[in-house]
């Protein structure tokens, strides 16, 4: 077989069949692994929202206690 960037070829039934399995089985592990990201992006979420810090009245007027990711940034 070849690399990614060209189309593979195959001299017989098995060789086809064995690259489609490899396929498939990448399929699905990139799957399962896509799909513990997405939970852990869930969860990153919900624990970032839970401790959402807001500003109280003796606080400083800043962007470093922004609740924008990018203002926090630049600010510093």
């Amino acid at each position: 077989m070849t690399s990614t960037s060209q189309r593979p070829s195959f001299s017989n039934m098995n060789e086809l069949t064995t690259y489609l399995s490899t396929l498939e089985n990448r399929l699905t592990t990139l799957e399962s692994e896509n799909k513990l990201l997405r939970n852990a992006v869930g969860e990153m979420k919900h624990k970032a929202a839970a401790q959402t810090f807001k500003t109280e009245r003796g606080l400083p007027e800043t962007g470093l206690v922004s609740d924008s990711f990018w203002m926090r940034a630049f600010t510093v």
